[in-house]
């Protein structure tokens, strides 16, 4: 009896062009290309060699990320939370792109998505500096003082220098009341630096 024949594989299937790992090296390939013309400032450029990145391989969540990056410092807001929410959809411990979806939606007005994504950034990473940061201006703005007073406060811990985080809790503190003695030493202290907010 003759050996059964093998069944033919589609030539396009077998393309080197089509097999993921090159799909992916090709969409790295303009990723990298596309961090150096951000590097540069060259948005236009970067935002091409994105495009492409993610038309290579749509799975390349950084990609997406990068692009919502380059989107919004490029003013179109509405396409880059589309890229940012699709990097979520492939990462969804994307702590950069909450922090980012939040901040579109403070921009936007918008404050109750920001505090939705603000917070997930903090579930995610409690250390996330700008997610408790601009937790605390938010819950200023909507007068939730001990909760502006709670997120600046972690602020600081993070990072002890911040000027603008110290001056905003030193009037979070002051408008709560109650003020311990370090938050009182603090208070002088802003007064004596200044603030350049």
């Amino acid at each position: 009896l003759p050996a059964p024949e093998e069944p033919k594989k589609d030539s396009a299937a077998a393309s080197p062009k089509n097999k993921p790992e090159r799909r992916s090296k090709e969409a790295i390939r303009f990723y990298n290309i596309a961090q150096e013309k951000l590097r540069r400032g060259k948005l236009p450029a970067a935002d091409e060699f994105l495009r492409m990145a993610v038309s290579a391989d749509p799975e390349l969540f950084l990609a997406h990320a990068s692009l919502g990056r380059v989107l919004e410092k490029s003013g179109k807001k509405a396409e880059a939370a589309k890229a940012y929410r699709r990097a979520l959809e492939l990462r969804p411990g994307h702590v950069k792109s909450r922090v980012a979806l939040g901040r579109l939606a403070y921009d936007a007005g918008k404050l109750e998505a920001a505090i939705f994504h603000l917070e997930k950034a903090v579930e995610l990473d409690p250390e996330s500096f700008i997610a408790q940061y601009r937790l605390g201006l938010i819950r200023r703005q909507r007068r939730q003082v001990a909760l502006a007073v709670h997120h600046f406060k972690e602020a600081l811990r993070i990072s002890p220098d911040h000027a603008a985080a110290r001056y905003w809790l030193w009037l979070s503190v002051s408008e709560r009341g109650g003020a311990d003695e370090w938050e009182v030493e603090l208070g002088r202290a802003v007064v004596e630096e200044g603030s350049d907010t």
